[in-house]
């Protein structure tokens, strides 16, 4: 039987390129967010979000050593859900 760590692994390998969230992860594994969390690093010795980000620069340099350009091998490992932070309108007059 797969335990909610290998489950969530191969959750993660199986969407490479999305940003998975721990909540997310976790409702499909059936587990915790906290105890994925601590689990996940116990036996990888990295979080869920590391995880994926690891295998994002590894798309990006194997890409780049493919001939693509910059824009072109970040567009290609970053399919969908990055969502941009965008300051409010109220923390740019604070500021000024």
């Amino acid at each position: 039987m797969e335990t909610a760590v290998e489950k969530a692994k191969t959750y993660l390998d199986a969407r490479r390129g999305e940003r998975v969230t721990l909540e997310e992860l976790a409702r499909a594994v059936g587990a915790s967010p906290f105890h994925l969390q601590r689990r996940f690093k116990q036996a990888f010795g990295i979080s869920p979000r590391d995880y994926q980000d690891a295998h994002r620069l590894e798309a990006v340099k194997s890409s780049l050593k493919n001939g693509s350009r910059v824009t072109e091998a970040f567009r290609a490992t970053t399919r969908t859900r990055i969502a941009w932070r965008r300051s409010s309108p109220r923390s740019r007059t604070a500021a000024a």
